[in-house]
């Protein structure tokens, strides 16, 4: 009876055991089968392209449960052109189906190196990720490769100590981000961020904590925000360069040898009311830091062009003109604080015509009061001027204020007309302040 017992245990088990090695078995056997005809797939396809570029590995694995695809020591050329790419691993994972090929939608790079005789570029790593709104058809994609970017829902770039030099010159990017979305609503989103980014070549040496860019498109591809950040600039300015550039060349005149400063800029474009806000902030130390908001109505902006390369964006930059000269001033503030600028200002031009500081400050003063007698100017707005020569006296903070009761025509200011600077003066508020 025992006996009996241990065989109604012990046969169930073995059963189990022997279905479980066979699925393990059946499980490495297709595993191994589908590894063979991804490798022999993607040799043809390595093949296939071979005379635009050459593609070598080592070694393919595939991880069935992660569904992930790894290539080692990956290796690119493409004669005649000098140089190779080596990436110690390729790793994809997330495929989409294309009938009955694949694409991968997360892509890892690690260990990147470029080099050639005259430009070396590494990056520790480069991952990848996209979503399609739509799977395009592989006749599309024969028929035009860019459907891609028609079809893409969102997409993220991360990029990781990257090096670059070329002829003596490098340049060190700790991190890269670039992001894009199409949101359901027919806007794009897209950004770009650079984070402690050094660049040296010869005697010049520049860093900065973070380069950033983000915009929004809406679904006639006009720019309805845009946000730029440079936060914590340095720049040391050797003396052939500042002999170079003009701007430079001033500083170095007034005594400075080095440039830190942040900027940040915000656009905010609304197509419905054909309204632009337009926001800077800049500071630089030992300089000062500068603050203006501007408001325009009737501004009609173009679209983007359809080509997006470096002239076209440059060009879009240049067609902007127009349609400000077209747009009317609703408002406008400015704030200026003084952090050492306007003393080393008026220092030079003092030592210039052989006065004291206090001489030319005087003597400008003057100088405003006698012309101010004889411009036809309400007497509030005289005022208001007076806060110039406190300022001049003792340069610490000014601000300008202009606020229009009406929308002014900014096209009959830029020509520098009676009847537009009258309208101004007569349909605004302006103010000034010193502190």
């Amino acid at each position: 009876m025992h006996n009996r017992k241990r065989l109604f245990f012990l046969i169930p088990a073995i059963i189990v055991v022997s279905l479980a090695f066979l699925a393990l078995a059946a499980f490495f056997g297709l595993e191994y089968y589908a590894t063979s005809v991804l490798k022999k797939e993607m040799d043809r396809q390595i093949r296939e392209i071979s005379d635009y570029i050459r593609i070598d590995y080592d070694s393919l694995g595939v991880n069935w449960l992660a569904f992930t695809v790894d290539l080692h020591k990956v290796r690119l050329s493409k004669p005649p052109l000098p140089g190779y790419v080596t990436i110690d691993r390729v790793a994809v994972r997330d495929f989409t189906s294309i009938g009955i090929k694949w694409i991968p939608t997360v892509v890892r790079l690690r260990n990147i190196v470029l080099s050639n005789d005259e430009v070396k570029l590494t990056a520790k790593d480069l991952v990848t990720s996209f979503s399609l709104q739509r799977i395009p058809t592989q006749a599309e994609i024969d028929r035009d490769w860019q459907v891609w970017w028609h079809e893409l829902a969102d997409g993220e770039i991360e990029l990781t100590a990257l090096t670059f030099s070329y002829q003596g010159a490098k340049l060190e990017i700790a991190r890269m981000e670039a992001d894009y979305a199409a949101l359901l609503e027919n806007q794009t989103n897209f950004g770009l961020k650079f984070q402690d980014l050094k660049f040296q070549d010869g005697e010049i040496n520049l860093t900065t904590d973070t380069l950033s860019l983000a915009a929004s498109l809406n679904r006639n591809q006009v720019p309805t925000r845009i946000a730029n950040q440079v936060k914590d600039f340095f720049l040391r300015v050797p003396p052939a360069l500042a002999q170079r550039d003009p701007f430079l060349r001033e500083l170095a005149a007034l005594g400075y040898d080095r440039l830190n400063f942040g900027i940040n800029l915000d656009y905010d474009y609304h197509p419905d009311t054909l309204n632009l806000n337009l926001s800077w902030d800049a500071k630089a130390q030992n300089l000062g830091r500068l603050q203006f908001e501007l408001h325009l109505a009737d501004f009609n902006s173009p679209p983007l062009p359809a080509n997006r390369s470096l002239a076209n964006v440059i060009d879009f930059l240049s067609v902007l003109h127009s349609p400000i000269q077209s747009a009317s001033l609703q408002g406008f503030k400015a704030v200026y604080q003084d952090a050492g600028l306007a003393p080393r200002l008026i220092a030079a031009e003092a030592q210039a015509l052989g006065q004291t500081p206090e001489q030319f400050t005087q003597g400008l003063v003057a100088s405003l009061d006698k012309t101010l007698g004889v411009l036809p100017l309400p007497k509030s707005l005289r005022e208001q001027i007076k806060a110039v020569n406190r300022f001049i006296l003792n340069p610490q903070e000014i601000q300008l204020i202009i606020t229009c009761k009406r929308p002014v025509s900014l096209k009959k200011l830029q020509e520098g007309s009676f009847s537009g600077i009258f309208e101004l003066l007569g349909n605004t508020e302006i103010e000034i302040i010193s502190k």
